[in-house]
């Protein structure tokens, strides 16, 4: 019930999704426009009050709206319909106002009426016209498509720079500048060599979700870690911007937060390295029981 409550603007058609709507009191404000149509399927809808508003148009049809009271809809000057014995004007379409004095500057009034072999030569320039855009259309999405692939190509071949560059020059510093690219770890000095290959093993898969799938993968010190590699290269637009926001996720401690330990970029390939959890996932937790 949000009467007397000075809301404006138009009511969204958002409102038809919230199907167990009973009563709906939205008089004496200042909404204006017209009532969305999907508002008819509300299927429990039993009382709508949009008295004294400016709202305007036909009552959608259907639905609770057959058998709306006349004093639901009062106080509304532009609402039009049965229910209030207004007709609603009829939309005509806009009329095509020719100019009588206009003349192609081209044509001589006493010049002959273009022959039909001229207007078959008219129709060929634009045919040859429509199959040249055409076809330029199609050229383009094939160029598009050919580079996509060979963007996912390039991605797909990432994991496997990591395993082969991975060795004793990652573990002698937390932050490494590499051929195959730039590895920070916040704290610790771990050795990549022996766990770079878990991202090429399935059988290390801890999960997928909408950012990308998760690798577990164990250090040369023996700690087990988690890797998500990350699938929306699209929202990363610089290395800066990926590392401030990285730096700032690190910074952040919970006791129901999985620890960032570090991050691995390159142009085409960015990974997080979590703490490893060893007793599963909340999803697992919570739709496949106690284990």
């Amino acid at each position: 019930i949000l009467s007397k409550n000075k809301l404006s603007g138009s009511i969204p058609a958002a409102v038809a999704k919230l199907t167990n709507l009973k009563t709906v009191d939205i008089s004496f404000n200042n909404l204006t426009g017209n009532l969305p149509k999907q508002l008819a399927n509300l299927p429990n809808l039993l009382t709508f009050n949009l008295s004294h508003n400016n709202l305007e148009g036909e009552l959608p049809a259907g639905g609770f709206f057959n058998t709306i009271s006349p004093s639901s809809v009062s106080g509304n000057p532009f609402i039009c319909g049965s229910v209030v014995n207004k007709k609603c004007p009829v939309k005509l379409p806009k009329p095509i106002v020719l100019n009588p004095n206009f003349s192609s500057p081209d044509l001589d009034p006493g010049s002959p009426t273009p022959t039909l072999g001229h207007k078959r030569n008219i129709l060929s320039i634009s045919a040859l016209i429509a199959i040249g855009a055409a076809a330029f259309i199609v050229i383009g999405v094939i160029g598009i498509t050919v580079l996509n692939l060979r963007v996912r190509s390039t991605a797909s071949r990432s994991p496997a720079a990591l395993a082969f560059s991975a060795g004793d020059e990652f573990s002698r510093s937390p932050t490494t500048n590499a051929n195959s690219g730039k590895l920070v770890m916040f704290s610790g000095e771990p050795d990549f060599s022996s766990g770079a290959h878990a991202l090429l093993n399935k059988d290390c898969e801890l999960g997928r979700g909408g950012f990308g799938a998760v690798y577990q993968t164990v250090l040369g010190d023996g700690r087990s870690v988690a890797i998500k590699k990350l699938t929306v290269s699209s929202l990363v637009k610089s290395q800066e911007d990926f590392e401030r926001e990285v730096k700032k996720l690190g910074k952040v401690r919970h006791q129901n937060l999985v620890e960032l330990e570090g991050y691995y970029w390159t142009s085409s390939l960015q990974l997080l390295i979590y703490e490893f959890v060893s007793r599963g996932s909340l999803y697992k937790h919570l739709h496949e029981g106690s284990g």
